[in-house]
């Protein structure tokens, strides 16, 4: 639904230097006219606001200010122990970069002292935080962790970081379609075939363990089998916790459930163990 067109009053009283310089307060009006947002109208009256003090302590012109009095004035944010952050600074910069643009059209001064430098070196460099890209040695590290990690977290990483597949090329290799493997993906069809299962541990190399529990998380609930040398429930365990005054289970590595109390299993809140996958 399109919004309507607002052109929200601008607050003088926050911002008398402004209100009291004519270029200022016509770019002001300017944003104003423009439609701009409450909040960003007040941020941009308020950052020139700032400018304007730093100008007028040092007797400095708006129409005369070199890029020097502008590293001068983003130097003096910083004092007096001030920590801005640099989306900040990037803000207040922006305010006053925009105003001398303004300026430059109006034909109040011939360059702008806030833009890029000739050489398109910003005045304050942005901080991007760069993801973290593994090299090798981290890739053989995560690796080595994982085969100590349960069958299905190695199932979850293949699927998840093995080559960086994406969707469309893991479908390519497993001979499928991209539209039929973000339907496996998202449960919306929950019987593939047996062959398809094997295209895709093929495409993810899989070895063979990590394919049988593929082939389980396939099957319907009812013909899931458990998975070869999984473990056995000791002699007396499930009478050993009957006897707890707390819910109690006994679960394999894989989360299996293979026994639980009698009330948990009763009143319905974990299936019985011959059932679980």
């Amino acid at each position: 639904m399109p919004c309507d067109f607002v052109v929200h009053p601008i607050r003088w009283d926050r911002c008398p230097l402004v209100a009291a310089d004519s270029h200022a307060r016509a770019w002001v009006t300017l944003q104003s006219h423009r439609g701009l947002a409450y909040n960003t109208l007040d941020a941009y009256s308020r950052g020139l606001e700032r400018y304007f003090l730093f100008l007028t302590q040092l007797h400095f012109s708006c129409a005369s200010v070199t890029s020097t009095e502008v590293g001068l004035y983003l130097a003096s944010l910083q004092a007096n122990g001030s920590r801005l952050s640099n989306a900040t600074m990037q803000q207040l910069l922006t305010v006053i970069r925009l105003f001398h643009a303004y300026l430059m059209e109006e034909g109040v001064r011939v360059n702008n002292p806030a833009a890029h430098s000739h050489i398109g070196r910003p005045l304050i460099a942005r901080h991007h935080k760069l993801p973290w890209i593994p090299n090798e040695d981290d890739w053989h590290s995560v690796l080595a962790a994982a085969r100590h990690e349960p069958i299905r977290n190695r199932v979850m990483l293949a699927f998840a970081y093995d080559a960086g597949l994406r969707r469309e090329e893991l479908a390519l290799l497993a001979g499928i379609s991209s539209d039929y493997y973000v339907r496996l993906e998202q449960g919306r069809d929950k019987h593939p075939s047996p062959e398809v299962i094997n295209a895709l541990a093929g495409a993810l190399k899989l070895d063979v363990k990590a394919t049988e529990y593929l082939h389980q998380l396939a099957a319907p609930r009812a013909a899931r089998t458990p998975l070869r040398n999984s473990e056995a429930v000791p002699d007396g365990a499930e009478e050993l916790i009957d006897q707890f005054p707390m819910p109690a289970i006994i679960a394999n590595r894989y989360l299996d459930v293979l026994a639980a109390i009698r009330s948990l299993t009763c009143y319905h809140l974990v299936s019985p163990p011959d059932e679980t996958s």
